[in-house]
């Protein structure tokens, strides 16, 4: 996975957020966020993070808990302390040892980038 410098948007363990978070750059939620979330660049659930909606992002890292769906351009990174329950999208999926996975579905096949394009509009 690239660099992604620096974190622009962050929602911190203390802060919660009802509704649809839109943005062309980083983030990073380690609070908790009650909606979709739409990223141009990397997306961050850190450890203690939880959203309940789906994430639409370049590439996607998840130390926290989805419930929803999560649709990447490219990667997906779930730590050993990541808890989905929702299906995966994306060219690449990794999965640390210890990551808890509730999900009917993965799609990580070439040509998913136009279908994850048309989402994020």
């Amino acid at each position: 996975m690239k660099s992604i410098g620096y974190v622009k948007a962050f929602l911190d363990s203390q802060s919660s957020l009802q509704g649809n978070l839109s943005m062309n750059h980083s983030g990073r939620v380690d609070g908790s966020l009650v909606g979709n979330i739409r990223s141009q660049s990397t997306l961050i659930v850190g450890d203690g993070g939880e959203v309940t909606g789906n994430i639409y992002a370049q590439d996607v890292i998840i130390c926290g808990s989805v419930s929803g769906n999560i649709y990447s351009e490219n990667k997906i990174f779930l730590s050993k302390t990541a808890k989905i329950k929702g299906e995966l999208s994306c060219q690449q999926v990794i999965v640390e040892q210890g990551a808890q996975i509730e999900s009917s579905s993965f799609h990580t096949q070439k040509g998913i980038r136009e279908d994850i394009l048309s989402l994020r509009q």
